[in-house]
C-alpha cells in the first residue's frame, strides 16, 4: 500500500493524498489496503493543528486488466473502506486505470479531475487568498509590465508582490508552492531541472505558439528540422 501527499500548503489548510491499490486484488485486499493507508494518513494528519478538509484520491492500477463491471466493484470497495473515516477524510474519487500509459484518455480525465480538486482546495485555503484566488487577474496586470514573456523567478515574484503591496516570501517552500499552483492551472510554465530552472514563462500562449508551434512546423523552422515519421517525432528531437 502507498499513500502520497500530493498537495499540502500548510498545517491548517485543506490538503490531499493519493492512495494506490490494485484493481486485480480481491475486494477484501482492497478494503484492507485502503483502511491501513487511510489510517496512516489520519495518524499523520492528527499530529498537525488542522482545520481544513483532507481529500483522498484512490488510484486503482492494472485497470486495463479488468472489466468495467470489476472497476465498479473496486470503486465500491474503496468507498466501503473510506466510509469508516468519513468524519476525518473525504474521498474525492476512485480512478481505475492503466498507470503505465500517461497519454490514455483516463489519465487525461484524471488530470482534469485533479485540477478541479486543486481548485476546490484553493478556494477553501486561508493561505494568501489574494494571491491564490485572484491569480488570473493578478497575472493580467503584472505580465505586461514584465515586458518579455519570460523572466527570472525573482523578477516574477517581485512584480507580483509589488502589485499586491506585500513582502516577497522568505520561505523557498512558499515560493515553490505559489509557482506550482500557478503552473497547475496553466497560468505559468516553470522548469524543475536544467538550464531554465530559474525561469518563469508568464505567457504560456507565447511558448506554445511562438516556440513549440514553430519547432513542430518543419516548413517554418530552419535546419536541422525535426524528422517526422507518420506524423510522430521523438521527444529528444523536440
Amino acid at each position: 500500500c502507498l499513500a502520497h501527499d500530493m498537495f499540502s500548503l500548510s498545517s491548517n489548510t485543506p490538503s490531499a493524498s493519493f492512495i494506490f491499490v490494485k484493481a486485480t486484488d480481491t475486494d477484501e485486499r482492497i478494503v484492507h489496503t485502503v483502511t491501513q493507508t487511510a489510517g496512516e494518513i489520519l495518524s499523520r494528519r492528527q499530529k498537525l493543528p488542522s482545520d481544513g478538509t483532507h481529500w483522498v484520491v484512490a488510484i486503482a492500477s492494472h485497470g486495463d486488466m479488468v472489466t468495467e463491471e470489476r472497476a465498479g466493484q473496486v470503486k465500491k470497495a474503496v468507498e466501503r473502506a473510506m466510509s469508516v473515516f468519513q468524519d476525518h477524510l473525504s474521498l474525492w474519487d476512485t480512478v481505475c486505470m492503466d498507470t503505465r500509459d500517461p497519454c490514455s484518455e483516463v489519465m487525461n480525465d484524471l488530470r482534469t479531475n485533479f485540477g478541479r480538486l486543486v481548485s476546490k482546495i484553493l478556494k477553501e485555503s486561508p493561505m494568501q487568498p489574494t494571491l491564490l484566488r485572484h491569480a488570473s487577474d493578478l497575472l493580467a496586470r503584472v505580465s505586461p509590465r514584465l515586458g518579455s514573456p519570460f523572466c527570472t523567478t525573482a523578477e516574477f515574484l517581485s512584480a507580483l508582490c509589488t502589485d499586491l503591496d506585500v513582502g516577497v516570501p522568505d520561505s523557498q517552500d512558499d515560493v515553490t508552492n505559489y509557482l506550482d499552483v500557478l503552473a497547475c492551472f496553466g497560468m505559468v510554465v516553470t522548469f524543475k531541472h536544467g538550464l531554465l530552472v530559474d525561469t518563469v514563462v508568464h505567457r504560456p500562449q507565447w511558448l506554445l505558439q511562438e516556440v513549440v508551434g514553430l519547432v513542430l512546423s518543419p516548413e517554418l523552422f530552419p535546419p536541422p528540422r525535426i524528422q517526422f515519421l507518420k506524423g510522430k517525432a521523438r521527444t529528444k528531437q523536440v
